[in-house]
């Protein structure tokens, strides 16, 4: 990180493999971790788990742009990762939930890591975004079905430190 310009940059240490370790190890790794990071932070600096509020439910945002501006909003409010991007219009997003014959609103499940609720229409903005036609949407919907069931451990997959990721190619 010196090459960087970082040259004083506190780390933080965690043993792995975190894999097949059991809840009692994970436990032990987590405190150690905690007490790490309080005394790279300073004990004043420190905050208890339990003072941390959740996460906020989402919430629509409506920002009237032209299109061509939309891409650099995204960017700016980090709602993108830098690729190009759909603008995902009410009447794009509309018409890729028509395409899976259901109500927006509709839940999916949990999503993980996070464990915030995934909708058809939360699913609908990210598929128009990614360039998606309407009549695949029914195929992503059943990806994201699969994904979710507990037989595929999707939270395993995204909270591992291993580089794993799903790949679905519609």
């Amino acid at each position: 990180m010196a090459a960087l310009g970082a040259t004083a940059l506190p780390l933080l240490v965690i043993q792995h493999p975190l894999g097949g370790e059991p809840p009692d190890g994970v436990s032990r790794r987590a405190a150690q971790a905690v007490e790490q990071l309080s005394s790279l932070l300073g004990a004043d600096r420190g905050r208890d788990a339990a003072t941390l509020s959740p996460a906020p439910r989402s919430e629509s945002h409506h920002t009237v742009l032209a299109e061509h501006d939309v891409y650099d909003e995204f960017v700016r409010r980090e709602w993108c990762d830098g690729l190009p991007i759909v603008p995902p219009t009410r009447e794009r997003v509309d018409a890729m939930v028509g395409g899976a014959r259901a109500d927006g609103g509709a839940s999916l499940g949990l999503m993980p890591p996070l464990w915030r609720e995934g909708t058809l229409e939360k699913l609908a903005v990210n598929t128009v975004m990614a360039g998606c036609e309407p009549a695949c949407f029914p195929v992503i919907v059943a990806a994201v079905q699969a994904m979710l069931d507990p037989a595929f451990n999707l939270y395993g997959v995204q909270a591992t430190t291993h580089p794993v990721a799903p790949l679905v190619i519609v």
